[in-house]
């Protein structure tokens, strides 16, 4: 089993993004959010697959510079095991800011396609 990280950069207005794409049966260790410039207006965000837009993060709001605390709004259960297919990692953002910036990081174990942990080398 390998550890990984992708991170991905939100831009300042509303919209969706792809942050990362894992490999096929990875497994979600954390998701971690870090606002390196403020958003001028309260911004939403949410963490899904591309298919169901809150499947890993429901809904936290980002208002100060630094991490985020999205303990309370992930979807542990949905980190065990992502599928045996490669997944989008897909943040979405709403609100009305037009300046602000934010990164998202998936830190991740990398399985075998069907998620076993001891895959065969090839």
């Amino acid at each position: 089993v390998v550890v990984l990280v992708q991170s991905g950069a939100l831009p300042a207005v509303a919209g969706t993004t792809t942050v990362a794409v894992l490999p096929a049966g990875s497994q979600i260790l954390d998701i971690q959010v870090d606002t390196t410039t403020v958003y001028g207006a309260a911004t939403t965000l949410v963490i899904g697959d591309g298919t169901t837009a809150n499947k890993f993060v429901t809904s936290t709001t980002i208002t100060t510079a630094g991490r985020d605390d999205t303990s309370s709004t992930k979807q542990w259960l949905q980190f065990v095991n992502i599928g045996t297919t490669d997944v989008a990692i897909v943040a979405t953002t709403a609100g009305s800011a037009t300046t602000g910036a934010a990164w998202v990081t998936i830190t991740y174990a990398q399985k075998s396609s069907l998620g076993a942990e001891n895959p065969v080398s090839a």
